[in-house]
């Protein structure tokens, strides 16, 4: 009879489980059949497990179930599943892939729109950057651009020459009609649909970030000198002393008037802050250093990572908040990041598209 009350509690403990497992099975149903209405009664259900539940494995489960939605690509007519660059525009998030793939996905009606297939190749087709202005989509990869006209519906491809000094295009920022495009060689590329002008420069070699911070100044991140500003009138300056510190840039985010947050792969996240016309640099400690984008959101700042999930930061003391598998995650390696509020989505080199609810980090 002593064993009783043990036995009783396995058993309680096992229907506890068995219930939370069927809640949700039953919330990936609603999901796939577009209940809406059964999702909100099935994610109020999974709250009020969460609020109670102890079990890390089985937090992070009912977390993944309430906060984040899994977008496969297996059967969007994707090539490759490797996502390296995305934007989103308010319902709808255009993607780019290793392979070639250029794709728009829509977020309320859950349906792919492939603009380009990728192919098997030995060239490089990885895309890039995708930039969206208020009626057109730029996509760049290595050694092409397209654009999308997004009131016609047609695609142009600019006939551009092959600039030895120049191939290897790795970045792109929108300037005026046109995209700025920073490459392997030695300078950027002014590229519009009808003409090109190259911008050589001996020290903006392999240019992998390029940050229009206002009218009058570019920020230019190279893979080993570091971060560069560019100013209207084409000067080139290092942006702090140490420059190599800042090499690797893949993002910068307004942190006040005269501060930035930046993220480098290989370097973590660090602070900048100008005083003068010059800048500071400031270390921020993170166990993350390959940074690979980051967005600001309606709270805060998030990084993506490869290998350690999503950061994020509290937008005012900047307090970091790890998420990663642990969480609720379903991946560490987080390709590429944007922000349609209230959802962070995120590109993955192995489990499609992320749409993770800012309420995710609180």
């Amino acid at each position: 009879m002593r064993f009783f009350p043990v036995y009783i509690l396995f058993l309680m403990v096992h229907l506890a489980v068995f219930s939370q497992e069927v809640l949700l099975e039953s919330l990936k149903r609603a999901q796939l059949s577009g209940d809406y209405q059964q999702i909100l009664n099935l994610k109020d259900e999974i709250r009020n497990l969460l609020a109670h539940e102890e079990d890390p494995v089985m937090i992070a489960a009912l977390s993944r179930a309430l906060w984040i939605d899994t977008i496969s690509t297996e059967e969007s007519g994707l090539f490759d599943p490797f996502i390296s660059s995305l934007e989103s525009l308010g319902d709808d998030v255009w993607i780019g892939t290793r392979s070639g793939d250029i794709a728009r996905y829509s977020l309320s009606e859950r349906t792919w729109f492939i603009l380009k297939r990728g192919v098997p190749s030995l060239a490089i087709r990885s895309v890039n950057a995708i930039k969206a202005d208020r009626d057109r989509v730029w996509v760049l990869s290595y050694g092409s651009v397209l654009m999308y006209d997004m009131r016609t519906g047609r695609t142009f491809s600019p006939d551009l020459p092959d600039h030895s000094s120049f191939r290897g295009m790795q970045s792109l920022s929108l300037l005026g009609r046109g995209i700025l495009v920073g490459t392997q060689g030695a300078g950027l590329r002014r590229i519009l649909l009808e003409e090109e002008t190259v911008i050589p420069h001996s020290i903006l070699k392999n240019v992998t970030f390029l940050f229009q911070a206002d009218n009058d100044r570019l920020f230019a991140g190279t893979e080993e000198k570091g971060l560069f500003l560019v100013d209207a009138a084409g000067k080139v300056k290092p942006v702090v002393e140490n420059n190599r510190r800042t090499a690797g840039v893949r993002a910068m985010l307004p942190y006040d008037e005269s501060s930035f947050i930046a993220g480098s792969y290989g370097n973590g996240l660090f602070l900048l802050t100008e005083e003068h016309g010059l800048f500071e640099y400031e270390r921020i400690f993170s166990p993350a250093i390959w940074i690979t984008g980051g967005v600001e959101t309606n709270r805060g700042y998030c990084f993506s990572t490869l290998g350690n999930g999503l950061i994020y930061m509290d937008g005012t003391d900047l307090t970091q908040h790890h998420r990663g598998i642990a969480e609720g995650l379903p991946t560490l390696d987080i390709t590429a990041v944007d922000y349609s509020a209230p959802y962070i989505i995120c590109g993955t080199q192995d489990q499609g598209l992320l749409v993770v609810h800012e309420d995710f980090f609180k």
